[in-house]
């Protein structure tokens, strides 16, 4: 039973690890990361989709395993001064939709980069993409709950028509038998 025990931790820590900060540049303090992942996980929470932040060195950028519903964030430094951004999504995400939003948060956001605010970069463009993601899920579900009630309606329809027809028989074979 305590291996069990064991084994069923490992695999939750092992779930709730991917929500995460990887800092190998040092660009936050200790208190912003702490921040920072805090935020991660509540946005993963809110959004059911893992989040991963990376800052790291251009060509040092860590390499992840395929995982589904996942927004992975990475700042690569390219000088002492410039951190380029790239956020990935995962296949499973569609965002087509929303590109050019994601586009427009980014250069909206740039001046907290020209201003060496990174950890409130990362903090707002967090928050955008949560925004953008639970948008596109509330979307969905309008959509299938359309979707839903017009297949409702066109199955009311053809049970009417159904109904139609057999009074229409009905009434015909009546009125031969008269």
């Amino acid at each position: 039973m305590k291996k069990i025990s064991i084994l069923f931790l490992m695999v939750y820590m092992c779930i709730l690890s991917f929500a995460e900060v990887n800092d190998s540049i040092g660009v936050l303090t200790k208190e912003e990361k702490g921040k920072l992942e805090a935020r991660v996980e509540e946005v993963s929470k809110s959004t059911g989709i893992n989040f991963l932040v990376n800052y790291s060195e251009e060509g040092k950028t860590p390499q992840l395993k395929e995982v589904e519903k996942s927004v992975i964030i990475d700042l690569v430094k390219i000088d002492s001064k410039t951190l380029k951004v790239k956020v990935n999504f995962t296949q499973d995400i569609e965002i087509e939709e929303y590109t050019d939003e994601i586009e427009k948060t980014l250069g909206n956001l740039e001046e907290f980069l020209n201003d060496g605010k990174t950890f409130e970069y990362s903090v707002e463009l967090l928050g955008n993409l949560e925004g953008l993601i639970l948008k596109e899920k509330e979307s969905e579900e309008v959509e299938k709950k359309e979707f839903a009630e017009k297949g409702n309606n066109k199955s009311n329809f053809a049970i009417l028509i159904f109904l139609l027809g057999g009074i229409v028989l009905y009434r015909r074979k009546n009125k031969k038998s008269k």
